[in-house]
């Protein structure tokens, strides 16, 4: 039966193939094919150069076949910057690295065709620090690093890490790191967030505050905000409730609870401080803050105490409402993208906003430890466009604003803006022409340089990969601006020291790859000095 299947079909190919073939020819269409590019017969024969990676001004070899018949007819490029061509054979080419250039990949260019070549580091002081032992890394955004215990406390949107969800283990929205980047058992925080968390605050107990968009730690419930112990562990506290089955159930009277009784509904918790009266500032997405009324409470059903309060609110140590905050607040008309909190108690915020309680504002306000306007915070007009960060350096009392912003205070700029505790300009940064992209985050450094992280190309007309380390005027030395392309966007940053001893930054948040070298989320980069 099959056999005879194979010969029908066979036999009506053959037939059509007449048929086609007995017909008038007709005229042929144009070859959609033609005028395609031209086999050059260029080709890297090896992903690696000679040496790998070289100073400004040394040469390196790459092996490519093809090039030497076109000798004069293509462009050799690192980094999409011209190179100096100095050796070419049937099999290699010899180039100097630009004096002014990231690393990069390798690119020849002839008649509108590119052809990729292998990567090549350009060496100076900024360098990914290999030696520290994150691989994988975290599988979410990072969105908080803590120093604790010469380790680190992460906090963020992310449920595993170095995939150790295969010994059994899962980490949701927070763990603890040693300095070389391993997990580590200093601390024990139980059950954890059942999703994410965005900020975590040391306090000056010991204790430590997270604030985010979870719903419970510990397979206790909170609202998005909680304390924790020194240990990790949640704080909690046994308080007594109705038993409706007490008969059956004796031990229900009795229920532990998280100890700070408060909690936010309809919205996320983005930063949580602490103020010197140890009370706790929220700033977030919220709408209504919630307390649990225990005394007309079961361990099964709740009854709520909920109260409006918009964006930001100030909570005593145990978590009730400090209703002396911010009278008669409405909040922001729009959207808190970051905030931070100065030495004095005053807290910044910074997002897409124009309104902040009834007082025309620009995408940046400060308020006093009382919930007022800081009047004498010179923003004045603000920014005319978002404000995507908001970074503060106690050590030199400076904030660095990022985004997407051409004028703040009525001056035009290009997107970062180094700025006073008092919120007027610091004239001695200049932030220089962008191409290609804008910054999405900045950071003033302890030494005074100015870490800039976005999307743009170009730097003052230098090729750069999306990440600047600035002088303190805003000037982009070479031997600080070595780094290939930074590929994501960083939340939070933290100055610790390499594997080898020297100064370095530990950066997390949505961060895929650094310099040709994946990471997860979070990456720890040596800038010598």
């Amino acid at each position: 039966m099959t056999g005879s299947i194979f010969k029908n079909i066979s036999a009506a190919i053959i037939t059509l193939l007449v048929i086609i073939s007995c017909q008038k020819k007709e005229e042929v269409g144009v070859n959609p094919y033609e005028g395609g590019k031209a086999p050059f017969g260029i080709i890297f024969t090896s992903n690696l150069a000679d040496p790998t990676s070289a100073l400004p001004g040394e040469v390196v070899r790459i092996n490519v076949r093809g090039l030497k018949q076109y000798e004069n007819k293509f462009d050799f490029l690192l980094s999409e910057v011209k190179t100096e061509i100095v050796g070419l054979t049937d099999s290699t080419v010899d180039f100097r690295i630009p004096s002014e250039v990231s690393s990069g990949m390798v690119t020849v260019v002839m008649n509108d065709q590119i052809f990729y070549g292998p990567h090549v580091g350009v060496e100076g002081k900024v360098s990914v620090d290999t030696d520290y032992k994150i691989v994988n890394g975290f599988n979410g955004s990072v969105m908080g690093i803590l120093p604790h215990a010469g380790g680190h406390i992460v906090v963020g949107g992310f449920s595993d890490f170095e995939n150790e969800w295969t010994t059994g283990k899962y980490l949701t929205g927070i763990h603890y790191i040693n300095s070389l980047g391993q997990t580590a058992t200093n601390m024990d925080f139980r059950r954890r967030a059942n999703t994410g968390i965005s900020s975590i605050a040391r306090l000056m107990n010991g204790q430590f505050m997270i604030g985010g968009y979870f719903s419970e730690f510990s397979k206790r419930e909170v609202g998005g905000i909680a304390r924790l112990n020194a240990n990790g562990s949640l704080d909690t506290v046994t308080v007594a409730v109705i038993n409706p089955n007490s008969d059956t159930k004796p031990l229900d009277g009795l229920d532990t609870v998280s100890a700070f009784n408060s909690g936010f509904t309809n919205g996320i918790v983005n930063k949580v401080f602490e103020l010197p009266d140890s009370s706790i500032i929220a700033v977030g997405s919220f709408a209504v803050h919630r307390s649990i009324d225990y005394q007309y409470s079961s361990r099964d059903n709740r009854r709520y105490v909920n109260t409006r309060i918009r964006n930001v609110a100030k909570l005593k140590p145990n978590g009730k409402l400090d209703s002396t905050f911010n009278l008669n607040n409405t909040g922001l008309n729009g959207f808190i993208n970051d905030a931070v909190a100065l030495k004095d108690g005053r807290i910044v915020i910074a997002g897409a906003f124009t309104n902040y309680n009834g007082t025309a504002v620009r995408n940046i306000v400060c308020i006093k430890p009382n919930g007022q306007i800081d009047q004498a915070f010179t923003a004045s007009g603000g920014a005319d466009f978002p404000i995507l960060s908001i970074t503060y350096n106690s050590v030199s009392d400076k904030i660095v604003i990022a985004g997407s912003f051409k004028n703040y205070g009525g001056k035009p700029t290009n997107g970062v803006v180094v700025l006073n505790s008092d919120g007027s300009t610091d004239q001695n940064f200049i932030f220089g022409d962008l191409d290609g992209g804008a910054p999405n985050y900045a950071y003033k450094l302890n030494n005074g340089k100015v870490l800039v992280t976005g999307s743009f190309l170009r730097y003052n007309g230098v090729r750069r990969g999306g990440i600047l380390i600035l002088e303190p005027n805003g000037q982009a030395k070479q031997e600080y601006n070595n780094l290939g392309r930074f590929s994501g966007i960083p939340a939070t940053i933290v100055e610790t020291t390499s594997s080898l001893g020297n100064p370095a930054i530990l950066v997390g948040g949505l961060i895929f790859s650094v310099d040709n070298k994946s990471v997860g989320n979070i990456v720890k980069i040596e800038i010598k000095n």
